[in-house]
């Protein structure tokens, strides 16, 4: 789309140097500029979508808070091991299958 735009504008800009009138150079100009901003936002937009992507993909990689040796730390839900105790609070997901050691008001989300 963008080539069609730059050729009009070399074909406006010819035609301009053949009339040789000041204000034939307006409309290839005009057509210049209007490429060169699309070029501009697409590479926002682009810059954007990009980001939020990687928002995202930070969203899915689940992570888990783990007490290992005797330390809790936050790791990659991957790099569960058995066992590793993992604490959990209201609102979180289950990152892997575990054994429930203690628990308060434990609800089920799928009865069974």
């Amino acid at each position: 789309m963008r080539r069609r735009y730059a050729t009009a504008a070399v074909v406006s800009f010819v035609i301009a140097c053949v009339e040789g009138e000041l204000k034939e150079f307006f409309e290839p100009v005009l057509i210049l500029l209007i490429v060169v901003l699309n070029a501009v936002m697409g590479v926002m937009q682009e810059s954007r979508a990009e980001k939020a992507l990687d928002a995202l993909k930070s969203l899915s990689a689940p992570h888990a808070r783990v007490i290992r040796d005797g330390t809790e730390r936050v790791i990659d839900a991957v790099l569960l091991v058995p066992g590793d105790i993992i604490r959990l609070e209201a609102g979180d997901f289950v990152p892997a299958d575990a054994r429930l050691l203690r628990s308060v008001s434990l609800k089920s989300g799928n009865p069974r």
